[in-house]
């Protein structure tokens, strides 16, 4: 598949189709990949999964 559960991948998909709509690369990593990453972790507090929810959102809202 396209996308194998990476948010990297979906980012580069994103890029190729709509360059520039989710950032660069490094600004996608901070904005969404690593909030998004951190809030699935088993060990995650619920402010860590409030902001990873969030970004979430935020990411889906900017591709629709």
């Amino acid at each position: 598949t396209p996308i194998q559960n990476n948010l990297t991948e979906l980012w580069a998909l994103m890029d190729l189709v709509a360059p520039g709509l989710l950032g660069d690369q490094k600004a996608f990593k901070q904005m969404f990949e690593a909030r998004i990453i951190a809030a699935a972790s088993r060990d995650a507090s619920a402010k860590t999964r409030s902001l990873g929810a969030a970004a979430s959102a935020e990411m889906r809202k900017s591709i629709a």
